[in-house]
């Protein structure tokens, strides 16, 4: 993660209010919104989009055909959906944004961590176990603000993000690719992985910055459910 001025939206906050600005980030019960709810929805267009990219149940009905231009034109679409949604977890820290980088601007140093580790350490009733917990939630929320930072300069989510611009503003070459910058071809095995990855990154940060857990893994499978029952009954009956 490239480090870039975050102007005094956040230079002038303090400890507390960071804080208190990166969970409301992550989730907000107040307006339904935040990182967490974006990555249940990105999970659900996820397991839908396999069905028609990666499987042949339904694509298998489409042969040859003036229909399968069209089907061929919903695919893409569907990809581009998701890679745009995908890539917006990585937008850059921004006042108005809750993406990856706009909370671990927002959670980074030390201050931060010292308000993670007492409210972890005060859910627990006993010293000891409090103080074990507390300095877990420190060590968990150092890896995955390093893990952040890493994927943030992977070669893969730099091409899906230099699509995206791409795509985003019809261009032929992106501002990078004109100065010479080469990327990795984007393809669409890449979105998997890099939403499985961005998909812990943001679990984890809920857990340390919220102080409870939430089980993706239950959600995916929910996810994945729906999504067989659904497409495995499809039929398609191209007329032409």
């Amino acid at each position: 993660m490239t480090k870039r001025k975050t102007g005094n939206w956040l230079n002038n906050l303090s400890a507390e209010e960071r804080y208190r600005r990166a969970r409301e980030k992550l989730s907000s019960t107040e307006t339904q919104q935040g990182l967490v709810n974006d990555a249940l929805k990105q999970m659900r267009w996820h397991e839908n989009t396999k069905w028609l990219i990666e499987r042949t149940e339904v694509q298998g009905q489409v042969e040859p055909s003036y229909a399968a231009h069209a089907f061929e034109a919903l695919q893409r679409s569907l990809v581009e959906h998701e890679i745009i949604n995908l890539c917006s977890f990585w937008d850059n820290a921004a006042k108005n944004s809750h993406s990856i980088p706009t909370i671990v601007a927002l959670a980074e140093g030390p201050e931060i961590e010292r308000l993670v580790f007492q409210d972890h350490k005060s859910k627990y009733p006993g010293e000891s176990v409090g103080q074990i917990e507390g300095e877990k939630a420190v060590r968990v929320l150092d890896q995955t603000i390093k893990a952040a930072k890493r994927k943030s300069e992977s070669d893969a989510l730099k091409s899906l993000k230099n699509l995206r611009h791409k795509m985003a503003h019809s261009l032929i070459e992106s501002d990078a690719e004109q100065k010479g910058k080469l990327f990795k071809e984007p393809a669409y095995s890449m979105v998997g992985p890099t939403f499985r990855q961005t998909q812990i990154i943001v679990r984890n940060l809920y857990c340390c910055l919220s102080g409870t857990s939430f089980n993706f893994q239950d959600s995916r499978k929910i996810a994945s459910r729906n999504a067989a029952y659904f497409w495995s009954g499809v039929t398609i009956n191209v007329k032409g």
